[in-house]
């Protein structure tokens, strides 16, 4: 019972694949009919320290980084100039238009796949899949940066279950 394989109600792994309908959506009633998913205790802890985390990590980036992360977005030079950006000045800064107009060609990209594909998985799921790693990508990296450790599967399971009323299986 120390794995993170989730089991039925009989103690053998659980089959998903009985309860998924060829389009790999839910299957209530073979749902109801086969078994409750039960999961490990450490797998159970891998997913409640994954919360904590997302959350600590956010409120620790605020208290911590947070006036000087404010000083930045306000222009203000927080702390002097280090080596390497005194040795970046002598290049031309590539302008912000640049990056939004990937974004925006990429994100049109991804919306047409969406659409045109049948994957069963709606267009606000990828201002979704934009927005958490946003949200995340500056304190993970503040952490990365401090201590050299990788915060990662933090928001794995958000996007997930913004889609459960689809019931999709993200396998």
């Amino acid at each position: 019972m120390g794995d993170t394989d989730n089991y039925d109600r009989f103690g053998n792994s659980y089959n998903i694949s009985s309860i998924l309908t060829h389009e790999k959506r839910l299957n209530i009633t073979a749902y109801e009919d086969y078994s409750d998913i039960y999961i490990t205790p450490p797998y159970l802890m891998f997913v409640l320290i994954t919360f904590m985390l997302s959350t600590c990590i956010i409120t620790h980036t605020a208290l911590y980084h947070g006036r000087t992360l404010w000083n930045a977005m306000r222009s203000i030079d927080p702390e002097d100039e280090d080596i390497h950006a005194k040795l970046m000045k002598a290049y031309p800064e590539v302008p912000k238009l640049w990056y939004w107009g990937i974004l925006v060609f990429f994100f049109l990209m991804a919306v047409v796949a969406v659409e045109r594909w049948p994957t069963g998985v709606p267009v606000y799921s990828l201002l979704v899949a934009i927005a958490v790693p946003a949200v995340y990508v500056l304190p993970g990296g503040l952490i990365f940066a401090v201590t050299g450790q990788i915060v990662s599967q933090v928001s794995e399971g958000y996007g997930s279950w913004l889609m459960v009323p689809l019931h999709l299986a993200h396998t």
